[in-house]
C-alpha cells in the first residue's frame, strides 16, 4: 500500500514538473518570459561600497554596472530584460544624498537615471504590465509613483496629503 502511494505521488510530481516545463517553454517562445535568464544581478560591497554587479553565466563575465561612489542596491529585473535599482547620489539642492532609480538595459548596456528628481525615489518594483513602480517623496510626503516605459508618463498612484 505504501508503495502504491509513493508511485502515485511520483506520477503527480512528474505531471506537475512536465506542465511547469511546458508553461516555461511556451512563455519563452511567445515572448512572455523575456528577462535574460543567463544574467544574475545583485548588490555587493566587494569594492568597499555597495554596487550593482551582473554576471553573464554564458560568458562568465562579471561587471560592475553602477560605478557610483555612493550606495547602490535592490536590483530588480523587468519582464523584458531591464534592470532597475536604487542609487544614492548627491542632491543638487541639499548637502545630503538623495535616492534615484537607475536602469540598465541588458541588450545595449546603457545606464539611465529614470526618476531624475531632487527628492527621494526608492524601492523600485515592476508591475505585471511592465510599468516601473516606486516610492517617492517628491510631493513632500511618501507616495507611490509609476512610470509607463513606452510613453514616459509618470503617475502618482496614491495622491495622499500626508505620510
Amino acid at each position: 500500500m505504501t508503495h502504491d502511494i509513493l508511485k502515485t505521488y511520483l506520477r503527480l510530481l512528474c505531471l506537475i514538473l512536465g506542465v511547469l516545463l511546458v508553461a516555461i517553454l511556451a512563455a519563452r517562445v511567445t515572448g512572455q518570459l523575456r528577462f535574460p535568464p543567463s544574467i544574475l544581478a545583485w548588490s555587493s560591497e566587494r569594492d568597499r561600497n555597495y554596487e550593482i554587479y551582473v554576471l553573464d553565466l554564458t560568458t562568465n563575465t562579471l561587471r560592475n554596472i553602477s560605478r557610483n561612489p555612493y550606495r547602490d542596491f535592490e536590483p530588480v529585473w523587468s519582464p523584458d530584460g531591464l534592470l532597475v535599482w536604487e542609487s544614492f547620489r548627491p542632491n543638487p539642492n541639499d548637502v545630503y544624498l538623495t535616492a534615484e532609480i537607475y536602469l540598465w538595459d541588458s541588450r545595449t548596456g546603457e545606464v539611465t537615471n529614470v526618476t531624475d528628481h531632487p527628492e527621494m525615489d526608492h524601492s523600485p518594483v515592476w508591475s505585471p504590465d511592465g510599468r516601473l513602480t516606486w516610492m517617492s517623496e517628491r510631493d513632500g510626503n511618501k507616495e507611490i509613483y509609476t512610470l509607463d516605459m513606452e510613453s514616459g508618463e509618470v503617475t502618482n498612484l496614491t495622491q495622499h496629503p500626508a505620510d
